[in-house]
């Protein structure tokens, strides 16, 4: 025998096979057939347990699931975002890891050494290739614009893809708004 249980709302949150579960395990789930079993697994949200049977859920209305779509989508983007303001970027002929910790590191160098208005003698900077790359202030502080021109790039690429899909009317359009 299959069974099902659902939470406070109705929704199902647990199937039961008795050939596997003890009845303390089923508890005050309710016995479905296989084929409503099959039915649940296969659309989830398809049903609800009410007044201790399976009824069939009523209809999500589109307005609903568009606006599941775009957050999800959003989601999505947002992201891709966070992925593209730590790409590695491109500085003084050679590249550098733009990650969350090399860009709060570039951000501590600056200030601790903008007060002196200098970097010590010997000071470099690691790039991507494990290389010891000399810098002066200046040069820090380009890494930095570099590693923030990045940023306001793929910034303003998420608004523009926001903006869109907060626009869309269908969730195929809303879709279609990748990164």
């Amino acid at each position: 025998m299959k069974y099902a249980q659902s939470d406070s709302n109705g929704n199902i949150n647990a199937f039961f096979d008795d050939s596997i579960n003890s009845a303390e395990q089923i508890g005050d789930a309710i016995e479905i057939t296989k084929d409503q079993w099959l039915d649940c697994i296969s659309n989830p949200g398809k049903y609800l347990i009410i007044n201790r049977a399976l009824k069939l859920a009523p209809p999500i209305p589109d307005s609903v699931l568009l606006e599941q779509a775009k957050s999800a989508q959003i989601i999505t983007l947002t992201s891709a975002y966070n992925a593209a303001i730590q790409q590695p970027v491109s500085y003084m002929g050679t590249t550098f890891q733009a990650d969350a910790d090399s860009q709060t590191k570039v951000i501590q160098v600056l200030a601790a050494m903008t007060p002196a208005g200098s970097t010590p003698s010997g000071f470099y900077w690691v790039d991507a290739a494990n290389n010891h790359v000399a810098m002066t202030l200046a040069q820090v502080q380009g890494l930095s614009q570099a590693m923030m021109a990045q940023g306001w790039t793929a910034f303003q690429r998420l608004q523009t893809h926001k903006a869109a899909v907060n626009a869309a009317a269908s969730i195929p359009d809303v879709q279609a708004v990748v990164w």
